[in-house]
Parts: structure tokens; sequence; C-alpha cells
């Protein structure tokens, strides 16, 4: 499940649009391709714990377990049959926790981490910054009404397989969590 989702070459991860009134019921995020096109929607398991991917035909494509150890959010990341696909962890505690080390099942390291302190960007690398080369970019902006909702678009380069690719979905999903629901910061970008 998700081969189609992880097998691209950019996914955009974003807050679905919803009315300024009432009480919103739906998915945490949408995942679709750059073209609009719906791929998968992240649903709440427990708010705060546990969040899914899921497939628009239904299946699971990630399940995403959330933890915090002192204020420095970690998660594990399953695939649908619960198979390890690895883990995210914050390098600085809440509210400033702006890069994400990530642990894939084989054991292999990236380090997901914003381009410059202010910047809008973070790139996707095997190591510290600025001794290897970026393997993908994750672009935020804000959008809708009043500028509330958050968008990311994710574009990987060829080095990286669908298991990599895999994780850093996942790990953007993490990166919004730590954002917007586990009290990191506030700010728009």
């Amino acid at each position: 499940m998700g081969g189609e989702l992880f097998g691209l070459g950019a996914v955009v991860v974003a807050q679905p649009r919803r009315g300024l009134f009432g009480r919103y019921k739906g998915p945490v995020l949408e995942l679709c391709d750059v073209d609009g096109t719906p791929l998968a929607d992240v649903e709440t398991g427990r708010p705060g714990r546990m969040y899914t991917v899921v497939n628009r035909g239904g299946g699971v494509a990630l399940r995403i377990e959330v933890g915090t150890r002192r204020l420095r959010p970690h998660f594990r990341l399953t695939d649908g049959q619960g198979a390890a696909v690895g883990t995210a962890q914050s390098r600085r505690v809440l509210p400033r926790a702006f890069a994400l080390e990530l642990r894939g099942a084989d054991g292999a390291g990236l380090l997901l981490s914003r381009t410059t302190p202010a910047s809008l960007q973070w790139a996707v690398r095997e190591g510290e910054p600025k001794a290897s080369p970026v393997l993908g970019t994750v672009t935020s902006s804000a959008f809708g009404p009043l500028h509330t909702l958050l968008r990311y678009v994710v574009e990987f380069s060829d080095e990286l397989g669908p298991a990599q690719r895999q994780l850093v979905v996942g790990s953007v999903v993490c990166l919004h969590l730590v954002r917007r629901v586990l009290g990191g910061s506030s700010a728009p970008a």
C-alpha cells in the first residue's frame, strides 16, 4: 500500500480547507500530487498520540505513534502491515524544534532541517547540513482564509528510494504535528 504515494517525485501535504464557522471534523492533513489529485488523508487515532495515513482506497499507508521525552517529540513510523518504517526525533525541545533526525528501518539516517533559521524551506540530507548534498526539499506556505492553513511541498531527488520517500513524507507529517499540534512554534512559516 502507498506505492503510488511514495513513488512520486513530489507530494503536497496540506491542511484541508474548512469553513470559518463551526467545528471541523475531517482529516488533519491531506496528501496529494502536485496537480492537486488527492492521494491520502492523515486521520487521528488518538489525538496527540496516534495518526494514520490512509489511502483514498481505504488502505493504511503509514501509522505514526507520537511520544515525548522531556519535551523532545519522537515518532515511530510503521507501514500498513505494522512493519517498521523508521523513527523521527526532534533535535531540540519544544517550541524550538526545527529539525528532525530520521532513522530508517535499515538504520540509515537522514536529517530534515531548515535551510536557514527563518527560512520557509527545509532540506533532507544524509548528515550534517554543510557536509552532504540535498536529497529533497520541503517548502512551506500559508493559504486559505486569513492564511491560517499550512501547505508543505515535498520534492525528492532521484537518489531517494520509495522506503526513504515514505520516511520523509511521514516526517513531514511529524513536522506539522510538532509545529501545530504538539505546541511547537505557531508561526505560519
